[in-house]
């Protein structure tokens, strides 16, 4: 840096002198000096302008970043948009920014690399969009926000823009996946992409109980464990991969073979650690002390399905019910009052009076146990569904329909409840196995999948997995 010596001069004959001597001290110092010094000068400018290089982004790049997030802020929890109208009809505002991940400075600036080249430094892979707040605060302290946490924010806040861009989010997670392979009648790998709301069906014996037990197994693994001696060819190993989103995108994978073992995104692990909550509405019954085990039976077998429930005792109907929810008996008692406030999506209204549960048929009330099958089903299915809706408050939540929790339900009936589904907005993901889908069947909502398998209930072919092409089979 250039220093400035300040001279007092009190009068001009000082001023001469000095001048002279300033001369004579330049003219007597030898030139290479001179030289030298201005060397050193131009050195040290090239250098403070090298250390001021920076690489940053193209209009392109950084319009395709905004894209890419929907115009929504990639730091966790924000989601604001940054984007909207301006006051002016043919402008736009822009509260967003391209924040570098690594730092676009090659020698200085947070998370700087001076490995990393121009052309890295400059791709869209070193991009994050942020708001303009979220932006400031990644490079104030980048301990606190290392590249590898930036990377992962932007991958997950990508997933979620993709599903959301697919109409497939729901707010707090979901299974976006299943792929079964070897288990059961699935020899090759069959794929399932859910929805916010998916059927599955077909006939009997083609896994449909399976696929929902690996379902299920995301919050207890003991629902797929049931099915790890149940190999399509017992000399290979059975998998079964998940990908789930909830506040990222999440890889899980169980493996039957000789051993069985867990893995999440390729690490192994003790169990599954989704974090799901999963609603298994599977029958009106209750299950007795007689043991049925579903992967050795079809669905043509109720006499020893019959065999293995039994209906509600001379036990508390509330503690049967809610043990057949899964949730204490409180949580049940909770939703049944939040019920009986407001007419349900299925029932007109439900009410608790000590032991008994009621539900409003005509001018009155007729006890929860003299209701027909399928009145309970349906008293059930709204019980069920504010659970759900409980749950999806504070973690991704699944609701599973079985077709024995309606299978009482005619065509007509099963076409108007399905109907009704399809059109509620739910906060939680919906998946329902039927046998069959009815001929009025309003598909609007839905996503279907058809496993198909010849040979009947007792064959050994293989299952095929297919997306319904919309006609009635």
């Amino acid at each position: 840096m250039r220093r400035t010596v300040g001279i007092k001069i009190h009068d001009l004959n000082k001023l001469d002198s000095a001048l002279l001597g300033m001369k004579a001290f330049f003219l007597l110092r030898p030139k290479n000096e001179f030289k030298e010094r201005v060397e050193n000068i131009m050195s040290e400018g090239a250098e403070e302008d090298e250390e001021d290089v920076r690489d940053d982004f193209s209009q392109g790049t950084i319009d395709l970043l905004a894209k890419r997030a929907g115009h929504t802020c990639s730091f966790p929890g924000c989601d604001v948009f940054t984007t909207g109208p301006h006051t002016q009809p043919n402008k736009a505002l822009n509260q967003g920014t391209a924040a570098h991940i690594i730092s676009a400075s090659r020698k200085r600036g947070p998370r700087c690399d001076p490995s990393a080249t121009p052309e890295q430094r400059k791709s869209i892979e070193n991009g994050v969009w942020c708001c303009g707040t979220h932006g400031r605060l990644i490079d104030s302290d980048e301990t606190s926000f290392p590249v590898s946490l930036l990377k992962q924010w932007k991958r997950d806040h990508e997933d979620k823009i993709r599903l959301k861009a697919e109409g497939r989010l729901v707010t707090r997670g979901m299974i976006t996946s299943i792929s079964i392979t070897n288990l059961a009648r699935f020899e090759e790998t069959q794929r399932i992409d859910f929805g916010k709301k998916t059927i599955l069906y077909g006939g009997a014996s083609v896994g449909k109980t399976c696929t929902a037990d690996m379902v299920a197994g995301l919050e207890d693994i003991e629902r797929a464990l049931r099915w790890r001696d149940a190999q399509f060819a017992k000399e290979r190993p059975a998998t079964i991969s998940y990908e789930v989103f909830s506040s990222g995108l999440m890889r899980w994978r169980l493996n039957f073979g000789v051993e069985t073992s867990v893995q999440c995104d390729d690490a192994f692990v003790p169990t599954i650690y989704s974090g799901f909550k999963v609603f298994y509405l599977r029958d009106v019954f209750v299950p007795s002390d007689v043991e049925f085990d579903e992967t050795k039976y079809d669905d043509t077998q109720e006499e020893e399905r019959d065999a293995a429930y039994t209906k509600i005792s001379n036990r508390s109907l509330l503690d049967d019910l809610a043990k057949l929810t899964g949730v204490p008996r409180e949580g049940f008692i909770t939703a049944i009052q939040t019920l009986s406030r407001a007419p349900g999506d299925f029932w007109e209204h439900i009410k608790i009076d000590g032991e008994n549960l009621s539900a409003k048929v005509g001018d009155g009330y007729i006890n929860f146990r003299g209701l027909s099958s399928g009145e309970k089903q349906l008293v059930l299915l709204d019980i069920f569904m504010k659970l759900a809706e409980f749950s999806s408050r504070h973690a991704p939540t699944i609701f599973l329909l079985d077709h024995w929790a309606i299978r009482s339900l005619d065509d007509g009936n099963l076409a108007n409840v399905l109907k009704k589904l399809g059109k509620l907005e739910l906060p939680f993901q919906l998946i329902v196995v039927l046998g069959r889908i009815p001929p009025l069947f309003d598909r609007d909502g839905w996503t279907v999948f058809h496993l198909k398998g010849e040979g009947g209930a007792f064959s050994r072919s293989p299952v095929s997995v297919a997306a319904w092409t919309g006609v009635a089979d």
